[in-house]
């Protein structure tokens, strides 16, 4: 399933796109770690949730552990809880997540968002297809477009976003890149 260049829409420099790739849970659980990593409101309320408690923790059993010399195990206990807390909850709270993911697309509610997908990109904008249906985006509509070591991520909304597996690409990851980011930048509003 090699992506394919649409000669019948050159455009100038520019030519369309059309990819067939197969998805998996696991990249919808990808998806959800990268949205989840860089949403503002998401990372407020994870800090005021992993550093609250511990710190009422810290607060109430600081004063108890220096008036009794460090001698009791059960301050250092609540410490211990509060530290293990504030580390542990951001990793435990995504990998949470990421498996709600995992699980939704897999079940019956993930209808469509398993299996071959095939991507078109031209200056129109962005077409999806799957067995189930099929969504556009005009350019107008896509928000960013978010590359990792594994995925480009085509965002057109704050948690939605085309899923393109960088395995799936070869040699055309650069064409893609090129092609996206030039019609992101046409379609953006003159400042």
């Amino acid at each position: 399933m090699e992506p394919r260049i649409l000669p019948e829409r050159m455009s100038g420099r520019l030519h369309g796109m059309e990819l067939t790739y197969q998805l998996v849970p696991d990249d919808y659980a990808a998806l959800t770690q990268q949205t989840l990593g860089v949403d503002n409101a998401y990372g407020k309320r994870l800090r005021t949730t992993r550093f609250l408690f511990p710190g009422i923790l810290i607060v109430f059993t600081v004063p108890s552990l220096i008036s009794n010399g460090g001698q009791s195990i059960a301050d250092w206990i609540w410490i211990a809880i509060a530290v293990a807390w504030m580390t542990l909850l951001p990793k435990w709270h995504a990998n949470s997540t990421a498996k709600q993911m995992r699980i939704s697309a897999a079940t019956s509610m993930g209808k469509g968002m398993i299996g071959t997908q095939e991507l078109e990109v031209d200056e129109r904008g962005i077409t999806q297809r799957s067995p189930f249906g099929s969504m556009q985006r005009h350019w107008s509509g896509v928000e960013r477009f978010v590359e990792t070591s594994e995925y480009f991520f085509i965002y057109y909304g704050v948690n939605g976003a085309f899923i393109v597996p960088k395995s799936w690409l070869g040699d055309s990851a650069q064409p893609l890149r090129h092609t996206i980011a030039t019609y992101m930048s046409a379609a953006a509003p003159a400042t």
